[in-house]
Formats: structure tokens, C-alpha cells, sequence
């Protein structure tokens, strides 16, 4: 993102505003779409912050990190200011930790059923494929 360097001035001499101060500035407006982002992220992530909720659907999961990579990248705050501004950033890493997961899941599932399919299958190729859905699966599992 093309930060734009905020500064202001006292009789025409610019000083740089503090991060607190441009974050802020930034946020101004948007606080309920902070908040609503807030609050989406916090309901899938269970309470202590280690995994998914059961009930959270891949569906939302993507929509949730999704809103927030649009926001973060409108905001155009960097880590510590966002921190500042209450983004749920641990939630949203664990939101995309398991996206990312899931993923990798399905897209193991679909080069299996296409081996499967396919005439010749080699031996080593069906072991090594299964060792890698087992890693996916062990992978999904911790999230």
C-alpha cells in the first residue's frame, strides 16, 4: 500500500503525527466495520484462541478473511497500528492458518482422485501421495 505521509503543521513548520494519532485518522468512519470485523473473527475462533470453533463454516472462514485483507489493505495501517486499533490479528492468523489448510487438503484430495483415475499408477506415487494427505490431514487436525 502507497502510505501518503501524514504531517501538520504549527506555523508552517511540518512535524509528523504520532502512529497512535495517523492510525486514528485513518480508522475514523470505519469503526463499525472494525468492530463488526472484530467481532466475526472472535465468534469462530474459540475461546482460548487455539482453534476453530465446530460450528464455523469454511464459507465464513473465507469471507472473514477476506474482509479483513480488504480492510487492512484500505486502512493501509501497519502491524503496530492496527494492534492499536484493536484488530483481532490473532484470530485472523488462525482464521487463515486453517483456510490454508483446508485447502491444501482438497487440492490433495483432487490430485488423489485423478491418480486414481488414472491408468499405470505407480506404486511409489500412491505411497507418496498418501503420505502427503496424511501430512495435510495431520496439519487440518491441530488447527
Amino acid at each position: 500500500c502507497a502510505a501518503k505521509s501524514a504531517a501538520s503543521s504549527v506555523m508552517g513548520v511540518p512535524f509528523a503525527e504520532s502512529r497512535s494519532v495517523a492510525a486514528q485518522r485513518r480508522v475514523s468512519g470505519r469503526e463499525a466495520e472494525v468492530e463488526a470485523l472484530r467481532k466475526k473473527a472472535k465468534g469462530v475462533v474459540a475461546t482460548e484462541g487455539k482453534s476453530i470453533t465446530s460450528g464455523a463454516r469454511l464459507g465464513e472462514l473465507r469471507q472473514v478473511a477476506q474482509q479483513a485483507d480488504k480492510l487492512q489493505h484500505e486502512l493501509c495501517l501497519s502491524e503496530a497500528a492496527l494492534h492499536e486499533i484493536g484488530w483481532p490479528s490473532e484470530a485472523l492468523q488462525r482464521i487463515r492458518e486453517s483456510v490454508k489448510h483446508v485447502d491444501r487438503w482438497e487440492r490433495l484430495l483432487r490430485e488423489a482422485q485423478t491418480c486414481v483415475a488414472a491408468a499405470g499408477l505407480v506404486a511409489t506415487s500412491a505411497v507418496d501421495l498418501l503420505g502427503r494427505l496424511i501430512g495435510a490431514w495431520t496439519d487440518l487436525k491441530r488447527v
